[in-house]
């Protein structure tokens, strides 16, 4: 773990070398998951007209998806101090990812 000095300015976005690459990798494979899940809600499988387990349990793939996705912030943001500027920072980075969605 590192640490920052008090004078030293606080990042916005975590570095991509801090990202857990294998995390990431199980994210997209429940991501995936749940977009099979989707698509054979919609549309007739390849497989035949019964469900796969596999695919039958979207839930299970969404809360996987929840936690795997927790689990990278958590760690991407580990360093972060609970200060009030290094927490407002964080929040403004948050919303700056999220508000261009609306």
């Amino acid at each position: 773990m590192t640490t920052r000095c008090a004078s030293e300015p606080i990042p916005l976005h975590p570095p991509a070398r801090s990202r857990p690459h294998r995390l990431t990798n199980r994210r997209f494979l429940a991501a995936a998951w749940v977009r099979v899940f989707h698509l054979q809600s919609r549309a007739p499988s390849p497989l035949g007209p019964g469900r796969t387990p596999l695919s039958a349990n979207g839930a299970l793939a969404m809360t996987r998806l929840f936690h795997l996705s927790g689990a990278v912030l958590t760690l991407g943001y580990r360093d972060l101090r609970l200060e009030a500027a290094a927490l407002a920072a964080f929040y403004r980075s948050r919303v700056a990812r999220i508000m261009p969605v609306f």
